[in-house]
């Protein structure tokens, strides 16, 4: 992402100091994320009642997987729009709900309940969601 987004306080410019990142690495990172981190998050049942959560999985979940089929890192938001075009219609509704929690929090939910939104959430990781969508590009990617 510093390759990517350099911002210059002080100093040298990012492409004057010969900065290389390790594809292989940021894919280990993102294996972590998906196979330890967002699994274990997942198992809890109440973890997805809260907006931050909602948003902060979504948003994330959504980065691994745009970053993995464009092999770039891009923003959370930009990922959640990316996903969306990767993603069937089926996880729009809460790509949008990830995008709104983002953008303007106070704003009403896309969804009638946060319980429903919860199990929405829940859901992503046991059928053809996000995680399944996001370790077949892990996969991809680890081989590519």
């Amino acid at each position: 992402m510093v390759e990517q987004y350099e911002i210059k306080v002080y100093g040298k410019g990012i492409s004057e100091l010969n900065f290389q990142s390790n594809w292989i690495k940021v894919v280990k990172n993102m294996e972590y994320n998906i196979n330890t981190y967002w699994i274990n998050k997942a198992k809890n049942r109440f973890i997805f009642i809260f907006d931050d959560t909602v948003e902060f999985c979504v948003l994330s979940i959504s980065r691994i997987l745009s970053t993995l089929e464009a092999k770039k890192i891009p923003t959370k938001i930009e990922g959640a729009r990316k996903a969306e075009e990767i993603l069937p219609h089926r996880w729009h509704l809460l790509l949008k709900e990830g995008l709104r929690l983002r953008n303007n929090p106070h704003s009403t939910s896309f969804y009638p309940s946060r319980l429903k939104r919860s199990l929405e959430c829940r859901n992503a990781r046991k059928s053809q969601g996000f995680l399944k969508k996001a370790l077949g590009c892990l996969f991809i990617s680890c081989f590519t």
